[in-house]
C-alpha cells in the first residue's frame, strides 16, 4: 500500500493516508486535518512513502489557494490524476464529501460521543422511571378503606321479642347471646338493640323499655350487667359491633328527675328546669294548641306541680328540656357510661323532637280535619328546630373522644328522624355533611306499598340520594319496631326477594329488622301497646311479635305457654320460620344470605359508585369501582310483566355491555339463570323478579 505524506513546511501539519492500487485516496475526507495556520502560498514537496512497492503507482500531492479553499492536487508520475477542493470551515449547502470530512473532526467526534452517552443515560433514566412508576403506581387505584359500619348490614333486634332464654315469656340479653352464631351466619356485622333500660314497663300503660326510669341500669326482666358484658364480649369476638338505643327525648313520670322536678317550681329546685313546664293557660288545661304525634293535646296537667308538662308522645313520657345545661350534662354522662362499657355506638331515638320553640306560641294549622289532626299542623315550632343539629354535633364530639388509632372500631352515631328529607340531611352536619351523625336512618323504602311500581321505587331512592351530601353515608331500612313489616306493606311474599336485592345492593349500609329474613308479617293488635290504646291505628303490637325460629310451639321463641305477645298464626306453615328455611337456598333466608355475601365478595357493591339506568319498566342501576367487576341490578316492581327492556341504552353516564354473567336471581323459575350469560338488550321480567349480573373491568 502507498501512503500520501504531507510535509510540515509552511506550518502545515500533515498526516499519511493510504491509497488504493490506482493511486486514489481511500479516505479523501481526511484532508480536514490541514490546519487553518497553513501558509497557502507554500508548496508541498513531493514525497513518497518508504514502504511503497512496485505494484502501486507513486502519488504526489500539491496544495494551492483558490478563493479561500484548498486545492489538493493528486499527481501521478508528474501528471494530474484528480483534483479536490477542500473548505477551510463549514459553509451552507455543503456537499456530501465536505459534510463527511467535517464530521470526522475531533470536535464533532466528541460531540457525537457525548450525544450518544446522553441518549443512553436518558434511555436508562426513562426505563427506570417506567419501572418505578409501575411499582409505586399500580394499574388500578387502591380500593377505599370504609369504616366498619359503612360496609355493614345492621341487624335490628327488639330485645323483648327475640329469644326467651329463661322461659318467662320475655326475650332477654342471654337470648341474644344464644343466637349470635345465627346472626353472624346471616352476614350481619352490627347489632342494634332496642331499649333494655330500667323502665316502668308493668304499669299498664308501658311503652316497653322506652318509659325509662334509669338510663344507666338494666331492667331485671332483660338480664344483668354480667349478661350484658357477656353479650358485648361475644359480639366483638365474632367481629360484630354492638349499638344501643339512646333515649334522650323523654323519661318516665316515675324517673327520679321528674319526681324531683314536680316537687316545687322555680330555679331553687335543681330539677325544675329538667322538663318543659308551662302554665295551663286556658280552660282546656293546655299551654297552647300543640298536639302529640297521636293527635291529642301535647300538654298534661300535673296536679302535684300545678303546671302542665309537655309530652310529644305518650302522656306518660314527659319531655326533657335540652336547653338546660344540667340535662345536657346528664345526657353526656349517659353516653360516656355505655361507651366506657365498650359499646360501638347509638341510635338517637326520636331525634327530630329534641327541641321545641321556647316561646310556646300556637302552631299554624294547615287543615281542619284529618285522620290524625297532628298531620294538620305545620310542625315548624315542635320538631326539627335548629338546636337539634347542634346537639347531635355535640354528641358526635363525645363519641369522637373515644376514637383512637388503636380502637378496633370507630364509634358510630345514628339518628331516628322520619321527617322531611331536607331536614334529615341536616343530621349529617353543618360542614358539608360532616360533624353530625354518621348514619341518619333513611326510611324511604318503608313508604312502599302494593301499588308502587319500578318508577315509584326509583323516585323514592333518588329523592334521597340526590339530596345527600357527597360525604354522607347512605342507609336503607325497610322496617323497625315502630313501622310495619315489609311483607305486609309491599303486598305479599312475591316482592320480598326483589326488595331485599335492591336494599342489599344500594350504597352503603343496609338494615335488617329481625324476622324480615324469613318473611314475617304484621301480627294483629293485642291492645298491649299504649299508643294502640289511644287509637288502634297507632298500635305497634303487630311489628313486635316474637321471632319465628321454628314450627314448634310459640315458633320456638319461648317454652312458656303464653309469652308476652302472641305469635301470629301461620308461622308453622312452611316456610315462615328459620328452621324450615335454613335448608332451602332458594328461600327468603337463603336469598338474603347470598346477597349479603355478594356485598363482601363484589367490591363494586361494597364501596363502588352507583350509575342510574333510566327506565319506567324496571328499577335498574350499575355499581362499579375501578379494577373490579361491574355489577348491574335489575328488578321489577308493580304487577305488570315487563315485556322487553334494553338496559344498555338508558344509562346516560355509563356504558353497559350487551351481555353479562348472571350471579343472582330472585326466583329459580326465571329465564335468567345463575352462571349463564344474559342478553341485557332484551330483559324480560315478571312482577317481583330481578337479577344481578356482572362483567369484568376493562381499563379504558
Amino acid at each position: 500500500m502507498d501512503n500520501i505524506g504531507y510535509s510540515d513546511e509552511g506550518g502545515l501539519q500533515l498526516k499519511s493516508y493510504k491509497t488504493n492500487s490506482d493511486g486514489i485516496l481511500n479516505q479523501p475526507s481526511h484532508y480536514e486535518d490541514v490546519k487553518k495556520n497553513v501558509d497557502l502560498d507554500s508548496d508541498v514537496e513531493k514525497k513518497r512513502d518508504d514502504d511503497d512497492d512496485d505494484d502501486h503507482k507513486v502519488v504526489y500531492v500539491e496544495i494551492d489557494d483558490e478563493g479561500g479553499k484548498k486545492k489538493v492536487v493528486i499527481v501521478e508520475a508528474g501528471s494530474v490524476a484528480e483534483e479536490k477542493e477542500l473548505a477551510l470551515k463549514p459553509y451552507a449547502d455543503m456537499g456530501k464529501e465536505d459534510l463527511l470530512r467535517f464530521s470526522e473532526t475531533v470536535f464533532w467526534r466528541r460531540a457525537r460521543l457525548i450525544s450518544i452517552l446522553i441518549f443512553i443515560l436518558a434511555w436508562l433514566a426513562l426505563l427506570g422511571a417506567v419501572i418505578g412508576l409501575t411499582i409505586v403506581a399500580p394499574r388500578c387505584s387502591d380500593p377505599p378503606e370504609p369504616q366498619w359500619w359503612q360496609r355493614s348490614v345492621v341487624y335490628q333486634v327488639y330485645v323483648r321479642s327475640f329469644f326467651d332464654s329463661d322461659d318467662d315469656g320475655i326475650g332477654d340479653i342471654r337470648g341474644i347471646v344464644a343466637k349470635l352464631d345465627y346472626i353472624k351466619d346471616l352476614g350481619a356485622s352490627a347489632i342494634l338493640l332496642s331499649s333494655f333500660y330500667t323502665a316502668d314497663d308493668e304499669s299498664g300503660s308501658a311503652d316497653y323499655g322506652y318509659q325509662v326510669i334509669n338510663h344507666t341500669d338494666i331492667d331485671p326482666v332483660y338480664g344483668t350487667f354480667h349478661d350484658f358484658e357477656l353479650l358485648l364480649n361475644e359480639t366483638h369476638k365474632r367481629d360484630i359491633g354492638l349499638l344501643l338505643d339512646f333515649i334522650p327525648n323523654y323519661t318516665s313520670r316515675n324517673h327520679t328527675w321528674f319526681l324531683e322536678s314536680r316537687a316545687s317550681s322555680g330555679y331553687s329546685n335543681k330539677y325544675w328546669n329538667y322538663y318543659v313546664w308551662a302554665d295551663c293557660a286556658n280552660s282546656l288545661g293546655r299551654a297552647n294548641n300543640w298536639l302529640s304525634v297521636y293527635g291529642k293535646t301535647a300538654w298534661e296537667n300535673d296536679t302535684v306541680a300545678g303546671k302542665c308538662y309537655l309530652h310529644q308522645f305518650l302522656n306518660t313520657q314527659p319531655e326533657l328540656n335540652h336547653r338546660s345545661s344540667s340535662v345536657q350534662s346528664e345526657m353526656e354522662s349517659i353516653l360516656r357510661f355505655w361507651l366506657d362499657k365498650g359499646v360501638d355506638g347509638f341510635r338517637v331515638v326520636a331525634s327530630a323532637y329534641l327541641f321545641e320553640s321556647a316561646d310556646l306560641q300556637d302552631e299554624e294549622m294547615t287543615c281542619s280535619s284529618a285522620d290524625n289532626l297532628y298531620d294538620c299542623m305545620s310542625h315548624e315550632l315542635t320538631r326539627s328546630q335548629p338546636e337539634v343539629y347542634d346537639m347531635i354535633a355535640r354528641w358526635r364530639n363525645v363519641l369522637n373522644s373515644y376514637n383512637s388509632s388503636v380502637s378496633p372500631r370507630q364509634k358510630v352515631l345514628l339518628t331516628d328522624g322520619d321527617v322531611e328529607i331536607e331536614e334529615v340531611m341536616k343530621y349529617f352536619g353543618a360542614y358539608d355533611g360532616e360533624g353530625g351523625a354518621d348514619l341518619p336512618i333513611n326510611y324511604q323504602l318503608t313508604h312502599l306499598n302494593s301499588t308502587c311500581d319500578s318508577k315509584c321505587v326509583s323516585n323514592l331512592v333518588y329523592t334521597w340520594l340526590n339530596q345527600k351530601p357527597s360525604s354522607g353515608t347512605a342507609s336503607w331500612t325497610t322496617g323497625d319496631q315502630d313501622r310495619s313489616r315489609q311483607r305486609t306493606y309491599i303486598g305479599g311474599e312475591n316482592f320480598l326477594n326483589v326488595l331485599n336485592m335492591v336494599k342489599a345492593t344500594l350504597p352503603v349500609t343496609a338494615f335488617v329488622y329481625y324476622g324480615e329474613e324469613v318473611g314475617m308479617v304484621d301480627g294483629p293488635n293485642q291492645n298491649i301497646d299504649p299508643a294502640g290504646q289511644i287509637d288502634e291505628r297507632f298500635s305497634r303490637d303487630g311489628f313486635r311479635t316474637p321471632m319465628q325460629w321454628s314450627n314448634e310451639t310459640n315458633a320456638g321463641f319461648s317454652n312458656l305457654s303464653s309469652p308476652w305477645m302472641p305469635v301470629p298464626s301461620g308461622y308453622n306453615a312452611y316456610p315462615w320460620n328459620v328452621e324450615d328455611q335454613s335448608a332451602d337456598p332458594d328461600g327468603i333466608l337463603g336469598k338474603l344470605k347470598a346477597l349479603i355475601k355478594l356485598r363482601t365478595d363484589e367490591k363494586s357493591i361494597e364501596f363502588g359508585r352507583m350509575h342510574r339506568i333510566v327506565s319506567d319498566q324496571v328499577f335498574a342501576f350499575v355499581r362499579e369501582h375501578e379494577g373490579f367487576n361491574r355489577i348491574i341490578v335489575v328488578g321489577s316492581f308493580g304487577n305488570d310483566t315487563v315485556a322487553t327492556v334494553d338496559v344498555t341504552q338508558n344509562s346516560p353516564n355509563f356504558k353497559v355491555p350487551s351481555s353479562a354473567e348472571v350471579v343472582f336471581v330472585t326466583n329459580a323459575t326465571m329465564s335468567q339463570k345463575v352462571g349463564e350469560t344474559t342478553d341485557l338488550r332484551k330483559v324480560s321480567l315478571g312482577p317481583g323478579e330481578g337479577f344481578l349480573a356482572k362483567w369484568e373491568y376493562v381499563r379504558p
